[in-house]
């Protein structure tokens, strides 16, 4: 049995079934099949190290007051909103181009929950506050706070948070392998239909988690809800791939190419 699950699987890109349990199971354990870089250089450039660094900025040591929704203050979203809006793709300026609050940024909204679920940042009284741990955090290097981010988005964050699809959890649970697939494939623009497909090979079972009895239409509601949480929500968010419109049968289509942090941040050994 140990021997059949050793043996390289075409449906897992020549993973073996032990290696995709580390995969799934265990992707940040010292195992050697997916290493992190500890001493990245992070993408500051990227819609989470934007957020974090204008929550740096603006919450000093006695704290921020909150606004009557609980929110964080206009001064701190005005900044980071400009930002994104240089920074940000072009199918995803509409986004900040207008926006009302927090809620409706939503990188800057994740790494305040991200925050708050690693015990950095609390909101008590009515005003937003760094704990020690949070203090000892943000005077880490750059590269060490990009890490942890990443890890508490990877683990630990709900991706159901911010939609209204099913639960799906293999989209969240195989992040590690959908990692692996677009550094593999990722050196030109290639459709988020090709990655899909790819994970569905690996992970059938993700089509059964689509409540929908009839199969065409599950497959296109998983891939939505896959390329969304993925990629839109996960990796563009960190930094780790670029988008693009491409022309395609029904209109136009949105191609992926990975970037350079992406092979900075992790490494994949299937042998």
């Amino acid at each position: 049995m140990k021997g059949k699950n050793n043996v390289p699987l075409q449906e897992f890109c020549g993973f073996s079934a032990s290696q995709m349990g580390y995969l799934l199971y265990e992707p940040f354990t010292s195992d050697s099949t997916i290493v992190f870089n500890e001493s990245i250089s992070p993408p500051m450039n990227s819609p989470v190290m934007i957020a974090l660094t204008e929550l740096i900025e603006g919450i000093p040591t006695d704290g921020v007051k909150a606004t009557t929704k609980g929110n964080l203050p206009m001064a701190i979203c005005r900044p980071v909103a400009a930002k994104l809006l240089e920074q940000t793709p072009e199918r995803g300026r509409y986004r900040y181009e207008k926006f009302r609050n927090e809620e409706d940024l939503m990188p800057l909204l994740l790494v305040r929950l991200l925050l708050g679920i690693g015990g950095y940042l609390k909101k008590t009284k009515g005003r937003f506050n760094w704990t020690k741990k949070g203090r000892d955090f943000i005077g880490h290097s750059a590269g060490h706070c990009y890490l942890e981010l990443f890890k508490l988005a990877a683990s630990r964050f709900n991706w159901g948070y911010f939609d209204g699809y099913p639960d799906v959890p293999i989209i969240q649970q195989g992040f590690a392998y959908t990692l692996f697939l677009v550094q593999s494939y990722g050196d030109y623009p290639k459709p988020e239909s090709f990655y899909t497909q790819l994970f569905l090979e690996a992970f059938p079972m993700g089509l059964m988690e689509i409540d929908d009895s009839d199969h065409r239409e599950a497959n296109a509601r998983f891939e939505s809800c896959y390329t969304v949480r993925s990629f839109d929500r996960f990796m563009e968010y960190f930094g780790l791939i670029e988008s693009q419109l491409i022309p395609a049968e029904m209109g136009k289509a949105v191609a992926l190419r990975k970037t350079h942090d992406l092979d900075g941040l992790v490494r994949f050994c299937i042998t």
